[in-house]
Parts: C-alpha cells; sequence; structure tokens
C-alpha cells in the first residue's frame, strides 16, 4: 500500500519506495532520489546538490577527512589520505591538512617528522625540501610551485593585497617631494622673517608653519 492504494502482487514502485513495513510502501527519504535495501534513507541516487557518502548517506557538505569528488558522473564524499583531516576538493589525494602532532610531506602523506632532506615549515606543519627555498611570504604548493600565503608581515610593513608583498607602514618615512616642498618653503619662510628684522620671531614662526604639515604627514 502506498498513499492509501494497494498493490496486490507486485513489489513496492521501484526506487522511489521500499517495503520498511511488510505490506507498506514506504517512500524515500527528502535527501534520496531513489533508496533501497528496504531502508528509506538507505541512498542509491542523491537528490540534486547533495553529496553521496560510502555508508549511502547523502549530505550536503562533506565531513572532515572527506572531499567531494565526482565519480562516474555522481558527486561523492571521497576519503583523504591516512590522517588528513583535510584534502582537495576534486582530488582528494592532495592532503592540506594533517592530524595535530604530525607534517605534511609532499601533500600526500601525514607523519610523525620529515623524511631525510626535509625539513618542516613551523605554520604551515609542511615538510620543505632543504633544496628549495620560496622568498619570504610564500611557501611551496603541491606542484612545488611558490605561491603567496602570508597574511602578516614582519613589524613596520604591511600586507599590500595588489601587489602581494609587503610594504613599509604608511607614515614611517616621509615621501622625497614632501621633504622638498617643506625645505624650500622653510627656507623662503626664514628670508621672509630677517627681512622684516624679527629673529626673535623666527622660531616660534616656523614650528607654528610646521605644524601645519602634522596631519597631512600622519595621512602619507
Amino acid at each position: 500500500m502506498l498513499n492509501n492504494t494497494c498493490f496486490t502482487g507486485v513489489p513496492c514502485p521501484y526506487d522511489v519506495t521500499v517495503e520498511e513495513t511488510e505490506g507498506v510502501c514506504s517512500p524515500c527519504k527528502p535527501k534520496c532520489a531513489t533508496c533501497g535495501n528496504n531502508n528509506t534513507g538507505f541512498c542509491t541516487k542523491c537528490a540534486p546538490n547533495l553529496f553521496m557518502t560510502d555508508d549511502s548517506d547523502c549530505l550536503v557538505k562533506c565531513k572532515p577527512y572527506t572531499a567531494t569528488k565526482t565519480v562516474d558522473g555522481v558527486p561523492r564524499c571521497v576519503s583523504c589520505p591516512q590522517n588528513c583531516t583535510r584534502c582537495q576538493d576534486g582530488n582528494p589525494a592532495v592532503c592540506l591538512a594533517c592530524d595535530e602532532g604530525l607534517v605534511n610531506h609532499k601533500f600526500s602523506q601525514c607523519l610523525p617528522s620529515c623524511p631525510e632532506g626535509y625539513a618542516v615549515n613551523n605554520k604551515s606543519g609542511n615538510c620543505i625540501d632543504n633544496k628549495k627555498r620560496c622568498r619570504y611570504g610564500y611557501e611551496l604548493d603541491a606542484n612545488d610551485t611558490c605561491q603567496l600565503v602570508v597574511q602578516e608581515c614582519l613589524e613596520g610593513y604591511i600586507l599590500n593585497t595588489v601587489l602581494n608583498k609587503c610594504i613599509p607602514v604608511p607614515g614611517l618615512s616621509v615621501p622625497f617631494p614632501f621633504l622638498v616642498v617643506i625645505s624650500i618653503s622653510t627656507l623662503i619662510l626664514i628670508c621672509v622673517v630677517r627681512r622684516r628684522k624679527d629673529g626673535t620671531r623666527l622660531i616660534p614662526v616656523i614650528i607654528v608653519y610646521w605644524s601645519y604639515f602634522e596631519v597631512p604627514l600622519f595621512m602619507v
């Protein structure tokens, strides 16, 4: 029976229902496009935008230690390498993070320590080939290519997201053209004050004059 309709001598409608209780055809759960094994939650095919797991469940997002991959046209959650907490969607063989206390070797293995010839990067936990070094702010990716990863710069520098590099913090240095303008204008001011033969006011006048540049200098 399904929706108060009796089926005599025939099985329940295939794939969209199962006989979970004898004599009763139960529809598959919403997450399943089709189900089987006499279990409405045992999905043989997932509803749209869901991922199939190894235990025939359908998820909106894959769990830790798994990543998404399309297998035979079916979006699935596939296991990462052993002890790998996070791997690359589309290519789960690429490990991105290991269990605590383990290091990531060549983005494919999680080991207790780096093999000979490699040194661990304490920040990323990756084993770096001693013969391959990237400049500050870059690290080797799974293809042994130096890629920008730094989001922090040395003291006195900030990250410029347009230039993809660390630049001096604004205000720590005064641009040369600005210094030239201030110097020339100060000399002119000194000449004007001296022509008026009022040398006692020279220093206070210069101090007041320079004070006008404090705000723009702070913003540079």
